[in-house]
Parts: structure tokens; sequence; C-alpha cells
């Protein structure tokens, strides 16, 4: 009887306006209810074979199965909203399992119902602890003012002194336009394989869906941490009393490299022209499998490769990157990057706050006796929902201040 009612859903569903009239998303749903009902829940590199045809697949590497999982639990929501609000039964995927549950409608509504009440219960107790947190707060900021006070030394004293104006340019996700002739559809598409325009020329060039025009779009998409970032980044320079401007790296041009100091933020993928960083130095960036590769500390032929592992929304293990080094015509750049968006937080937390900084500081001092001028940190980030809970510094370096570490012309990526 289940296993008819499980059917019957899918059929249901994947046959549904809201569904959407897409293939891959209607084999995806069917293989999961399979498998679901012959007890045999599929691994991510399984799916990635058995649907998509990946079979090489790393989960490291790719995000592509979790993104299209994901989004079938979207249009799974999406479809009970609509068409199927009326169903007596529901199939949902829980968040961390690829295994397909069959809820009975009434159970569902009753746990909601339980749920809500739960919330508005302690609805109000919440909202006096948060205006009694904000009180406590704002008396602890007023009374810490003086002992808070940014004084620009150490590794922001070049900032601090110099006469060019400062630009921070964030790094931002590469998204795209779909048109689909048959369906008359069009979407806007990010695809976490996809960083640069190179990248979307070769998967049109092998993309083998006729109906479907492809084309880049005039825009891009900050990731929601760009806004702390920006926060942090902001208090320091209003302490300084010093201007800066901003820019996405989907805007940035390179003739303002020129005529700034930079300070370039974000995940690694996303750096664009600053990849030009890593052919240079004496940490590496493997492209396009997105690893760190640590070269100055390997002796061996075959250098390591650290790439991120887990789930960014859950327990993962992440690496960052805090660099300064010279840029092309007497003026700094600083790059501030992870692999993972949690990665790249903590390369900004090493930038701006003055505990994190003194950290930095002394790990540098005690590895040279002095502070270098240009320098590069490469740490490892235990992260929980892409922040980070844990860190450990990997590697020191200093950086020649002569070293041909910049080339615009190499950096096509």
């Amino acid at each position: 009887m289940e296993r008819i009612q499980f059917l019957e859903s899918v059929d249901r569903i994947v046959g549904s306006k809201s569904f959407g009239n897409s293939k891959t998303y209607e084999n995806l749903l069917r293989y999961l209810v399979d498998c679901t009902l012959s007890g045999e829940i599929p691994k991510e590199v399984t799916i990635a074979t058995d649907i998509f045809g990946k079979h090489d697949f790393d989960p490291s590497e790719s995000t592509l199965v979790r993104v299209y999982v994901y989004n079938l639990r979207k249009k799974l929501a999406e479809y009970y909203k609509q068409e199927g609000k009326g169903d007596d039964h529901r199939l949902e995927i829980p968040k961390g399992s690829y295994k397909v549950f069959l809820l009975d409608k009434e159970k569902v509504e009753a746990a909601s119902t339980k749920s809500n009440k739960s919330l508005y219960k302690f609805f109000w107790l919440l909202v006096a602890l948060l205006c009694f947190s904000l009180i406590l707060n704002l008396f602890q900021l007023f009374n810490n003012e003086d002992k808070q006070a940014f004084v620009p030394q150490g590794i922001w004293q070049d900032l601090a002194d110099s006469k060019l104006p400062t630009m921070l340019v964030l790094g931002d996700l590469f998204v795209y336009h779909e048109r689909d002739s048959v369906l008359g559809k069009e979407r806007i598409i990010r695809d976490a394989d996809l960083n640069s325009l190179g990248e979307l020329e070769l998967f049109v060039a092998e993309d083998p869906r006729k109906n479907i025009e492809i084309y880049p779009t005039t825009f891009a998409l900050l990731i929601r941490n760009s806004a702390i970032w920006i926060k942090s980044f902001t208090e320091r320079f209003v302490a300084l009393d010093k201007d800066f401007v901003i820019r996405g790296m989907s805007r940035f041009n390179p003739k303002e490299l020129q005529d700034n100091d930079i300070i370039v933020m974000g995940m690694v993928k996303t750096m664009g022209l600053f990849h030009a960083y890593f052919q240079n130095s004496s940490i590496g960036y493997e492209y396009p499998n997105h690893f760190i590769v640590k070269k100055a500390l390997i002796k061996q032929p075959t250098p390591e490769r650290l790439g991120p592992s887990g789930n960014p929304d859950e327990y993962h293990t992440d690496y960052a990157i805090v660099a300064k080094f010279p840029g092309p015509n007497n003026n700094t750049v600083y790059l501030l990057g992870g692999l993972w968006d949690t990665g790249a937080s903590l390369s900004v937390k090493y930038f701006t706050d003055q505990v994190a900084i003194k950290e930095l500081e002394s790990a540098l001092t005690n590895k040279y006796g002095y502070l270098p001028t240009y320098f590069e940190v490469l740490f490892k980030v235990n992260g929980l929902d892409r922040m980070e809970i844990g860190k450990e510094i990997l590697f020191v370096n200093e950086l020649d201040a002569d070293m041909d570490i910049w080339n615009v012309k190499d950096a096509a990526l």
C-alpha cells in the first residue's frame, strides 16, 4: 500500500505545473523514491554516477548533487503550496539525507500547529531577552569605548599612512541567463562549477541541449557574508578617518589596480584577476579543481593539495589565506580569501578583529623576529553552518618586496 502511495504521489508531482517540466528533476525524484522503497539510501557519489553520469565525481570538489537535491526540496515545497495542498500524503526529503519520507497530511498539520503554539508561547520571552541583550551590549560598548579604540599599527600601518585611495574588491558569484525556446521560460542560473566567462564558454560548448540559449548576465551576486565583511572594514576605516570605495569583482576595472591600494576578499574561485598572486607565491591555487597547494612546505615532487570537506551548512573543514604583497605601481594588495565563505570570513577577521590581528602579527614576529612588510599565511578552518568554530595556522611565509608576484596578463581566469 505504501509503495502505491509513494508512486502515485510522484506521478502527481512530476505532472504538476509548479514542479516544472524538468526531466532531470523527475529522474532524480523517482530515483530517490526507488532507493527508499528498496531500503538502499544512495550516497552522493552514487547519485552523481547514476543520475548525472559523473563517474569521477568527488563530493569535496563539487556541490552538484547537493544543489540539485536542494532545488528538488524547493520544488516539492512549491508543489504542496499549489496543486498538492489538498493531497492526503506528502513527500519530504529531510536536510542532510537522501531518503524520501511519505508523511500523512493530518499528522504534518498537527505537528505544525503544535510547533506554532510553542513558538508563540516563547515569542515575547525572546523579545524581552533581546531587548535586555541590546541594552547590555550598548552599555558595554560605551563603557569600553576607550579600551576598544583602534590604533593603526602593525599590519595596518601602511594602509593608514598611504596617500593612495583604498578600494575593497568583493569576489562575487558568477551567474548566467538561460532561455528555453520549447517551454518559453527564462532563468537566471548560479552554478557553483562556473565562476568565470571562460568556464561558461566551455560549458556552452559541451552542453548537448539544443533548445537552450545561454548567455552571461550583466550583473553578479554577492554572498550573505559580504555585508559582514564590509561592516568590519567600515568600522576600521571610520576609525582611521579614511575614505574607501567598494567594487564587485565582476565590475572591477584592471586600470584601477594601478591607482589604489587594493583589499580583495571572498572565495578564492571568485577572485578573477587576483589569481595572479598564486602563480608566483608559495601558496598555490589549482584551477579548475579549486585546491590550495602548499608549494613551499613540500619537498617531494608531488605538492600537497588541500580542499574543503564536509557540508558548508553543517560541520566542515575549509582553508583560508591572508596575504599582503606589492602591487604593480608602488601600491599594495591585500588578499583575504577562503575556498568556501567560512575561510573567507576567517581571513577578514584576521585583518579587522583586534585580538585576531595581534595573533597574526605574533605568528609572523615569532618566526622572523620582526613583522615582515609582505607576507602570506595559510589557515585550516573548522566550521559549522558557514561560521568558524576553530582554526590552525598551517604556514607563515615572508614575501620578497622585489618578487615578481603580480602579472595581470597571466590572470585571465
